[in-house]
Parts: C-alpha cells; structure tokens; sequence
C-alpha cells in the first residue's frame, strides 16, 4: 500500500547480492520511494555525491567494499542520510556484531537477513524515525498496513 500525501522519498539500496537488491528497490518504490541501486559500498558512495536520498539501504558486508566503513565515512562528512544497515545470517563477522556495529558507528536502524516484508517495512520506519541530528526535522514514516 502507497502512502497517501508524503513528499517523495528517495533511496539507495547498496548490495551485492542483486535478488536482494531487487526485492528491496520493489517494496521501497511500492511505499512511495523513488530508489536506485548499488553493487558495492563504493558504487552506492558515489551515487550518495551525485542523488541525494533520504534513505540509505546498506549490506555491512559486501564482497567490494565495506559497508560499515561508509557509514562510517557518511558520519565523518556530516551527511544526514537516515541509513538502515543489513547483515546477512551466518558470515564470517557474525551478523548480530555487524549490526551492532554498525549501529555504533552511525546507522539509524538494523535488520538481519533474510527478512519478510513487514520486518523491513518496520526497520525503514525506524531508520526514518529515528532522533535526527541537529535539529532537523524527522521524516515521515510509511504506512505498514
């Protein structure tokens, strides 16, 4: 279901794994979301430069590039992006770590793979939630009905 007035949305989706990033850009642009795509922490870091989002979707582990480092390098640089982390069950790190790292070092969310529809449209709600830095306003959030 389509949220009714919203201001468009827009996101990346950073993963290497493209039925995954497939099935998450069809349930963003089904919640109101405009959404492009990245194969690789460094793909999804030069698309932030040029496409400013609202929503950043990044796999922590990701066979080019490291997603905890950019969300390390986004805090660094004073990006107000609203970042929900992922991490897939059963890597070498541990996903449970991976999460709570990421956390740590500036995602406004986590979700553990694999994940139904529901649970990721609950994890975007929290990573749009969540308290904004500065003073800025909090995004409205979907509809999960």
């Amino acid at each position: 279901m389509k949220p009714q007035n919203l201001p468009p949305r827009h996101a990346i989706v950073a993963d290497d794994v493209p039925e995954t990033r497939d099935t998450v850009l069809h349930l963003l642009e089904r919640n109101g979301f405009t959404a492009i795509s990245a194969k690789s922490s460094h793909e999804a870091a030069r698309l932030l430069s040029s496409n400013p989002c609202d929503l950043l979707v990044l796999e922590t582990q990701m066979s080019e590039g490291d997603g905890i480092e950019l969300i390390s390098e986004l805090r660094r640089t004073d990006s107000t992006v609203r970042i929900l982390a992922t991490a897939r069950s059963g890597n070498a790190l541990g996903a449970d770590h991976r999460l709570r790292l990421a956390k740590a070092m500036g995602a406004h969310a986590g979700l553990m793979k694999p994940f139904g529809q529901l649970m990721f449209l609950a994890a975007v709600n929290d990573a749009l939630a969540a308290e904004v830095p500065r003073g800025l306003s909090a995004s409205p959030m979907l509809a999960t009905a």
